[in-house]
């Protein structure tokens, strides 16, 4: 009763969509289908309690049995940067290590939070390359992968400075008053 074992994630996309895995747990269920395996659910710390995201594909994890039988399992944690083929870090996340944060899904998208002391940044990037980066000192770069940003541009009461168009257009803005288009 209560045995800790390790596995490695071979399925996380839970048919009810609220965060079960399966788990390839060493030897348990070394001789099961992926389809065999039962799905397990994960403990997550109170403070998150409505988010559902469960480890990727890969991951190892920490279980444990609550019954002597092994009938009801639970993934107590992930053993963070490894995985089935090795060290699974991101490098942006090792830039400004401990201090930057790096959310990357399986899709590309990522935010970054980097709070080295100095260059505190937020960036927020689709995986089409687009992205908002919030600088150190404030100031907000907009870029898109492709020829147009689209939307309502508001400008501050205090803001200067200046932005192209994909057409090639200058717009110079002085203390929140456009006051040049080239």
């Amino acid at each position: 009763m209560n045995r800790i074992s390790h596995g490695f994630v071979v399925d996380n996309r839970d048919p009810l969509k609220v965060g079960r895995c399966r788990v390839r747990i060493i030897g348990l269920y070394d001789s099961l289908k992926e389809e065999e395996l039962p799905w397990l659910m994960s403990m997550s710390p109170i403070n998150l309690d409505k988010m559902v995201y469960p480890p990727r594909i890969g991951t190892q994890v920490i279980c444990m049995s609550l019954d002597e039988y092994d009938q009801n399992i639970i993934i107590l944690g992930i053993i963070y940067g490894i995985g089935e083929s090795g060290v699974d870090t991101s490098s942006r996340a090792l830039e400004n290590y401990p201090y930057n944060r790096v959310l990357e899904t399986e899709g590309g998208n990522l935010i970054e939070i980097d709070d080295t002391e100095g260059s505190e940044r937020i960036n927020i990037e689709h995986n089409t390359g687009s992205n908002i980066e919030i600088l150190p000192n404030g100031d907000i770069y907009i870029n898109s992968a492709f020829s147009e940003v689209t939307g309502n541009l508001s400008v501050g009461s205090g803001a200067t400075g200046s932005f192209s168009t994909p057409t090639g257009t200058t717009v110079t803005v002085q203390n929140g008053i456009i006051t040049n288009i080239y």
